[in-house]
């Protein structure tokens, strides 16, 4: 029996069944899903994607003397071709058909060439005078590592909504899948400053390679794809994508998100230098702060499903970023490592409640998608709608050229006359806006979802 949430969004989202049919037993199951096995795989993507986002610019500008600017071009460059590559992958998966499913080929041919790829970022050019030779490298690098790692994700969220297909199937492995991200962060984010003082970033990028890429297979093989659960004729791309594009809630979705991993991705990159700068703690600090605020998003997900269940997404969502926004404001303010703990807390659990929602909106989305046009485009819809998260890279890259334009903050080599300053204005406003526009666009689609019938499957 589905749960059925105190929302009269979550009452719009279709609960889906097996066939599609009334029993809601899937079809030719090979081997039964697990959320567990699933939230694994999870961790694998995560512990390369967040170790990448955190620590690689990092050790380009900090350790071999990238200058800021040029960073923050690779970081634009590396957005742009995120966003418009994974529209392209993501047809190519929905249209494939092997005896072996739809993802599992390209998840098995992907996930070792960006393991690769992930550790030839940390083999980079140590000659800090050559500044050409550091971009290039870096951006060729990058742009490898981000090709290989989205056809792993592509394929791999994609087989959510076809793995589990009932709404409490979907919240059970929605909390699994979010806690595999939460323990990756953990790891990418929290373990890794006292990793690279040790091995090294090398040694660190080794390790980090061989689990997520272990973690990840294992999940792949773990699982295996439903043959009745695809589209039997191959649709064109632009009416596939066309088909996506046609809702008001596909694009409200699209833009919260957009403006969401600004906000949020923003405080991985800024942390190390935040830590450094404006409370002038020693690299121990770092880690401390992102494992703080990654238990607090773990422990509050049991809290944030329990109130999922009583009150549903709209409300859950919107007091989640509400949580977030008071974290980044108290970010910019607290004078010290003590109160700054105390403010990364907040954030992370502000940032786990979201995570709680995300699983079940988009599966009701694609299930919604597929009433309406009886297409099963999984990986297109999601895609779309991370196109506008890969773009949102270019929204951090111009942050960081305003925050250095204003306060002339450079390089680790030449920091600038405030660079305390600089780094509190980076992780506190710029988030904080962004999200006071995420609430915005939040309002309009659970709006939209209990006012307009059009909108409903």
């Amino acid at each position: 029996m589905a749960v059925t949430p105190a929302s009269e969004l979550d009452r719009s989202l279709p609960v889906p069944d097996g066939d599609p049919g009334e029993s809601g037993v899937p079809g030719r199951w090979l081997s039964q899903p697990s959320p567990f096995f699933f939230g694994l795989g999870t961790l694998g993507i995560s512990i390369a994607a967040e170790t990448f986002g955190a620590f690689a610019y990092f050790y380009y500008i900090d350790h071999l003397g990238l200058a800021f600017s040029l960073a923050a071009l690779v970081r634009t460059l590396y957005a742009i071709w995120d966003a418009f590559n994974d529209p392209l992958f993501s047809y190519l998966s929905d249209n494939t058909r092997t005896p072996w499913g739809r993802r599992r080929p390209w998840l098995l041919v992907s996930v070792p060439l960006f393991t690769v790829s992930f550790v030839l970022i940390f083999f980079g050019p140590t000659d800090q005078d050559q500044q050409s030779q550091l971009f290039w490298y870096l951006l060729g690098i990058t742009l490898l590592y981000e090709t290989f790692i989205t056809i792993a994700g592509v394929n791999y969220n994609a087989l959510f909504p076809e793995l589990f297909r009932t709404l409490p199937d979907r919240v059970r492995a929605g909390a699994y899948n979010r806690a595999g991200l939460i323990l990756g962060l953990t790891i990418g984010l929290a373990v890794t400053p006292i990793v690279f003082r040790q091995p090294g970033f090398q040694k660190m990028a080794l390790i980090y390679a061989a689990l997520a890429g272990s973690l990840l297979l294992t999940a792949t093989l773990r699982h295996r794809e439903d043959p009745d659960y695809q589209t039997p004729v191959i649709v064109g791309p632009w009416t596939t994508f066309r088909e996506i594009v046609r809702g008001r809630a596909f694009w409200l979705y699209a833009f919260i998100l957009t403006v969401f991993a600004f906000a949020v991705n923003l405080f991985p990159f800024a942390i190390p230098f935040y830590s450094k700068y404006s409370l002038g703690a020693d690299p121990d600090a770092t880690a401390l702060l992102f494992a703080v605020s990654l238990a607090a998003a773990l422990g509050s997900v049991a809290l944030w499903v329990k109130l999922f269940h009583r009150l549903g997404t709209a409300a859950v969502f919107l007091r989640s970023l509400a949580v977030i926004i008071a974290g980044s404001l108290m970010l910019g303010l607290v004078p010290n490592l003590v109160t700054a703990v105390i403010a990364v807390g907040v954030f992370g659990a502000g940032w786990g409640g979201c995570q709680v929602c995300f699983d079940v909106i988009r599966a009701g989305l694609v299930d919604r998608h597929f009433k309406r046009t009886g297409q099963r485009s999984e990986a297109a819809y999601y895609s779309l709608l991370g196109f506008g998260i890969h773009l949102s890279g270019i929204l951090q890259g111009a942050a960081m050229f305003l925050m250095g334009f204003l306060f002339g903050y450079v390089s680790g080599e030449q920091p600038g006359p405030h660079p305390g300053p600089a780094f509190r204005f980076l992780i506190s406003i710029f988030p904080a806006l962004s999200l006071l526009l995420a609430v915005r666009l939040a309002r309009l689609l659970f709006h939209d979802s209990t006012t307009d019938p059009a909108s409903l499957p």
